[in-house]
Parts: structure tokens; sequence; C-alpha cells
């Protein structure tokens, strides 16, 4: 009999610990930043996807890029961003940033949502890897204060 009542803890445990974390699961936000490259006669600029992977909406305030000294800005306003923007479960915003507003030092671009989470797109890797071969490829020089080419 106390075999029985151990074993019937030890599974009432694990059972109330696995449904709890699907709970909390589920009522998460998640926004995840994805990035492709356009090109076109006159322009070229990428694009910034931003999905909501979450199971509860989310609101994106504002977006800037993050510079490697710790300072951080962006060529556009919110407004004309898009910002605010609501995204329930599975929907997303496209942000659109022409790449010769991308200076040099840039090392993610940041969107914070409106419980001032921040998500980030880390431009130092694959990321950045793929903006530069882009930008190799078509020719674009970013323009920055110092003259510096993105590389």
């Amino acid at each position: 009999m106390q075999w029985f009542a151990l074993g019937l803890a030890v599974y009432s445990t694990l059972l109330s610990t696995a449904l709890g974390w699907l709970a909390w699961k589920r009522d998460r936000h998640g926004v995840r930043l994805f990035t492709s490259f356009h090109r076109g006669s006159g322009y070229a600029e990428m694009w910034v996807a931003a999905v909501n992977v979450g199971f509860r909406p989310v609101t994106l305030q504002s977006a800037m890029f993050e510079q490697g000294g710790g300072g951080g800005y962006l060529n556009d306003l919110d407004e004309n961003l898009g910002l605010p923007v609501r995204l329930d479960e599975g929907q997303q915003h496209v942000f659109h940033f022409p790449l010769e507003d991308i200076e040099t030092d840039t090392v993610a671009l940041v969107v914070t949502d409106t419980l001032r989470r921040e998500h980030r797109l880390n431009l130092a890797g694959k990321a950045g890897a793929d903006l530069r071969r882009f930008i190799e490829h078509v020719g674009v020089t970013p323009v920055v204060a110092d003259g510096e080419r993105l590389a």
C-alpha cells in the first residue's frame, strides 16, 4: 500500500508540473524577426518581418538600430514604420529599411513591445553576413559619418 501511495504522489507531481509548464508556455508572448533583402530599379532594401509566434497578442511599440558603442538610431519615424501595431497569434508586420540608411557600426535591430520586452535581430551574426553579401552584390554604400563602408 505504501508503494502505491508513493507512486501516486510521484505521478501527481509530474503531471501537475507538466500541466503547469504547458499553461506557462501557452500564455507566453513571442516575437521572432526574419530578414530578406530586395532590390529594384533605384532602391535596395532590407525587409524585416516581425512574427508573433506566441499565443497571446503583442503590440510592437518602437524599433531602432543599435550601434556598437551602445547608442542607437532610426532614420524614420515609428509612425512611418506602421508602429504601434498589434499582432495576434501568427500575424506579422514587415518593416522596410533602405540599405543606404544602415550605418557601419550597427550591431542589431531592436523592436520593443508595450511590455518593454526587446526583440533583437543580431546583425553581427548570420543576418549581418547576409546583409554584407547583399550590399556587395548590389553595390550600395550605406551613409555613415566617417565615410567607411559596411564590411
